[in-house]
């Protein structure tokens, strides 16, 4: 895998990851974060994505419990391939997931390790421009 600043809006905006296999990309907080309220209000997870070479092998969205306790716990994968599919190659597109979709059994909100985890089982070109929550009236997936 591999990632590259980008310009769109500022210098060095946004990033362009590549995956030329199965990996994950993520963003940590320096300390864990409480999000009950965030899952309690309905927010999302709010990604502005440009889809740069598809792929046909699962992509998912996830949350990471915080690993410094030895007891981390990650939520299974929200499969987003289908909203990803569904964006023209080098269209910019905003995906929202909400919250509680990528939580778990056992995942504790209080304790979000990794608010953003994105995980592809094959290759795949995406350069995300924004990652925020935020109240949407439509989002983009529902949980099952």
């Amino acid at each position: 895998m591999s990632v590259k600043p980008i310009d769109r809006r500022a210098q060095e905006d946004l990033r362009a990851f590549v995956w030329t296999g199965a990996g994950i990309a993520s963003l940590v907080a320096d300390k864990p974060v409480d999000l009950r309220r965030e899952i309690n209000g309905e927010l999302s997870l709010v990604i502005e994505a440009r889809v740069d070479a598809g792929t046909t092998d699962f992509v998912g969205l996830a949350m990471l419990s915080d690993l410094s306790d030895g007891k981390a716990s990650q939520s299974t994968p929200t499969n987003i391939l289908g909203a990803l599919r569904a964006v023209p190659k080098g269209t910019w597109a905003t995906i929202a997931v909400p919250l509680r979709c990528l939580l778990s059994a056992g995942s504790d909100p209080t304790r979000i390790g990794s608010p953003f985890a994105l995980v592809s089982s094959g290759k795949l070109a995406l350069t995300i421009s924004d990652i925020r929550v935020e109240s949407v009236a439509q989002p983009t997936l529902r949980c099952p």
